[in-house]
């Protein structure tokens, strides 16, 4: 037998554990018999398992140990397409216009929003969608401009979608990407109500960073109204998850404890919020002195904030992800993901939004009109040689952005951050 190629073993401070990339199970080695045996398999002889040896048969059981003739390339790409099946995934550009002016923002902001005639063009295609592919799951992620500036029309669409579901017995999940300024409590109440219930909420540091980076238009500071609304939210007993967001440079990295150390007095130990970090790489034309950090420096920052933000005991987002299978894939790599512009115009990226390439189809009557070779630019996987014997092939499967080539460089990022988050298992 042999080790499978997505059982990776990782050892830290003397503690070691195998995870599977592909299954997604975990082993502690829990005696130093365990762990001698786990040296042996990581060492890619071939090998005999003992069947009278609890630790042996949990790892063949398990799939961390394979037949020699297995091809896991396959495997991989098997379940890759079979997972795909299930769940609908849509994203609804309801307006391009925002009430905030961050500093990196490089979007265009208009007055355009989505029309009621679209909406409803979206709820017959999601109807058509659920009959004819058998979906089980309809995931809507509201995206702007600011959402929340089109809170009654995201109700409204809602209901409607609750109704639809609850008659062809799927299930609904929303949520949406929102800078929280406008998510009092009233309107989280209502909108958990009708299961918008997942937010993605960017809060940039403490007060004085954070109304730097991310102010009204009128230039006036955000940080005390998002975090009353956060904190009204904490005192609430409503089912929602947060994911608090922080867009770090060199500054904010410098006052992390302290900011940490306040998040931590008002949400450590709240599963619904969850902590993510992420440099910031690109700004306006020098509207605001923002130093940003190196591409080398990104990888370690992060690193170190993660493991602030989890010894202060925040929950942090990412680790999660990135030990997954094909949890870092791309939405835009999925037959079953859209975005949908304010026009009802059909892409893929929410970022690529000026591409031609990323201009796939539009909603027409409330028809899906999709052009399949642009849709194959975005879904078709050709792996390299490189990948099929990847050992985290099954986590990203060259699909981490699939408006880009992916790089030996992020793809060296990407295996650090798994074995990272693996080691962080073992604290």
């Amino acid at each position: 037998m042999k080790k499978s190629q997505f059982a990776n073993v990782v050892n830290h401070e003397g503690k070691a554990l195998i995870h599977n990339a592909l299954f997604g199970g975990v082993i502690k080695a829990g005696c130093d018999d365990s762990r001698n045996f786990l040296d042996v398999i990581d060492s890619g002889n071939d090998f005999e398992i003992d069947i009278n040896e609890g630790f042996h048969v949990a790892l063949k059981d398990m799939r961390m140990i394979v037949d020699n003739d297995m091809d896991e390339s396959a495997l991989a790409n098997y379940y890759f397409v079979e997972r795909q099946r299930h769940e609908l995934f849509i994203i609804p550009f309801v307006t391009k216009q925002c009430n905030f002016r961050c500093v990196y923002c490089l979007d265009k902001f208009s007055n355009d929003r989505m029309e009621e005639s679209t909406y409803d063009d979206l709820l017959k295609v999601i109807e058509d969608l659920i009959d004819t592919k058998g979906y089980k799951t309809v995931r809507i992620s509201f995206f702007g401009g600011e959402p929340l500036l089109e809170y009654e029309a995201i109700c409204r669409f809602s209901e409607k979608l609750n109704e639809l579901v609850n008659k062809k017995e799927v299930q609904f999940i929303g949520g949406m990407t929102t800078n929280g300024h406008l998510l009092t409590i009233d309107r989280l109440k209502r909108l958990t109500e009708l299961n918008v219930t997942e937010y993605q909420i960017t809060v940039d540091g403490l007060k004085e960073s954070h109304d730097v980076a991310r102010p009204l238009v009128s230039g006036n500071g955000t940080w005390d109204t998002i975090m009353q609304n956060l904190y009204d939210a904490k005192a609430s007993e409503l089912e929602f998850m947060f994911m608090i967001r922080s867009n770090f440079d060199n500054a904010l990295h410098q006052i992390a404890k302290n900011y940490l150390e306040h998040m931590s007095q008002h949400f450590a130990g709240d599963t619904r919020f969850t902590f993510s970090f992420v440099a910031v790489k690109q700004l306006k034309g020098g509207e605001k002195n923002i130093d940003t950090v190196s591409a080398e420096e990104e990888i370690d920052i992060t690193d170190e904030m993660r493991m602030l933000a989890s010894g202060m005991g925040l929950n942090v987002s990412g680790s999660q992800l990135i030990t997954m299978p094909f949890g870092y894939v791309c939405y835009a790599n999925s037959n079953d993901s859209f975005t949908i512009d304010y026009d009802g115009t059909v892409m893929k990226c929410t970022v690529q939004t000026e591409s031609a390439m990323n201009r796939i189809g539009s909603l027409s009557g409330g028809n899906l009109d999709i052009k399949d070779h642009l849709l194959s630019h975005w879904t078709s996987r050709g792996l390299q040689e490189k990948c099929k014997s990847c050992k985290i092939l099954s986590i990203c499967y060259n699909g981490v952005c699939p408006a880009a080539t992916i790089t030996d460089g992020q793809c060296n990022k990407n295996i650090v951050m798994y074995e990272d988050a693996l080691k962080a298992m073992l604290i």
